[in-house]
């Protein structure tokens, strides 16, 4: 009948468009985690006058640098003096970290990225964790790995691979991280290798005390 044409139209239009709608979306999703907009550690940069405690830990050893009544020292090394600048550029990039392309998440295909387990001696993976000063609460824990492969020049020293601690999930990212996280660097006093100009002017209100 008439009618029943009607319906049958009437529901083959509205799957059409729910398809339709449902493809949109998914695309939407896809493109917004893998865009260069997508930030690795989101919440980071709302909470970066947080940040009291750094953990560096990497071939199975680590190292902290902690804010104590408003200086940054290293609190296992007789509490020696570290300035805010190698603090600041550490937190700040580490806020600044851009996705690029989503890549493995197989366990054993980690290692190749310098992004498998950091306690392994052998292992480039350089885990990187940012707390409170009373270190209860964190606001960024993840693996820094190695430069993006086969690209050479500015490209290849900005791209790196990248995971969060807690996530096999691999990425290759956008980021100026590639500067020297050994505690010797610290406490040499030389500081990162990134111009001072290519930050914005985040401020660092940190408590005075621990």
């Amino acid at each position: 009948t008439m009618n029943s044409q009607r319906k049958l139209l009437i529901i083959i239009i509205a799957t059409i468009l729910i398809v339709f709608v449902a493809y949109k979306s998914s695309h939407n999703v896809v493109s917004g985690t893998t865009s260069l907009d997508a930030k690795l550690l989101p919440e980071l940069e709302k909470n970066i006058d947080n940040v009291g405690t750094v953990i560096i830990r990497s071939k199975g050893k680590s190292f902290k640098v902690k804010l104590e009544n408003g200086q940054w020292v290293m609190p296992n090394k007789y509490s020696y003096s570290i300035g805010i600048e190698k603090i600041r550029d550490l937190v700040q990039n580490s806020a600044n970290i851009k996705i690029i392309e989503k890549k493995t998440a197989d366990t054993a295909s980690l290692t190749g990225l310098g992004l498998n387990d950091p306690e392994n001696e052998s292992s480039d993976a350089i885990r990187i964790v940012l707390l409170s000063c009373d270190e209860k609460i964190t606001y960024a824990d993840y693996i820094r790995g190695i430069n993006r492969k086969g690209v050479s020049g500015d490209a290849q020293r900005n791209q790196i691979y990248v995971r969060l601690f807690s996530d096999n999930q691999a990425y290759l990212a956008q980021a100026e991280l590639n500067f020297d996280l050994g505690a010797h660097t610290l406490l040499s006093g030389e500081t990162f290798a990134i111009p001072y100009a290519k930050f914005q002017s985040i401020a660092f209100n940190y408590p005075k005390h621990p």
